[in-house]
């Protein structure tokens, strides 16, 4: 029946879009932890991506551009890069400047989000 159909069409477009959209966050740590095999102090910033710790580094700006190196394949389109509430637009035009030079065939869109915790959240289509 044609519910039946336009059910299973929606859900099969929902999953595409799932799998073409990637994820992440970059937060600190406030203690020194293993995660995922990497070492993190406190005070160090991960970049999360689909529930895995894909990055760490000391400062926010690098945690952000080796998250999107590791989220980014050959099919990725467009980066959208959140900045948060502690994060000043100096330093979050670093990292999309950074991506342009490190990508140069992908889109980069940056934008204030404004969210506490979180220095940046960032989508790879």
């Amino acid at each position: 029946d044609q519910t039946q159909i336009l059910i299973r069409l929606e859900t099969e477009a929902k999953l595409y879009i799932q799998e073409m959209i990637k994820s992440g966050e970059v937060t600190y740590s406030i203690r020194t932890a293993t995660i995922d095999g990497k070492t993190v102090k406190a005070n160090d910033f991960m970049g999360i991506g689909d529930g895995t710790l894909l990055s760490v580094s000391d400062n926010a700006e690098d945690a952000a551009v080796l998250l999107i190196k590791a989220m980014a394949d050959e099919d990725s389109e467009l980066v959208t890069i959140y900045y948060g509430a502690d994060t000043s637009e100096e330093h979050a035009a670093e990292v999309a400047d950074k991506v342009s030079s490190m990508i140069p065939d992908i889109d980069v869109d940056l934008a204030y989000g404004g969210q506490q915790v979180y220095n940046y959240i960032i989508s790879v289509e």
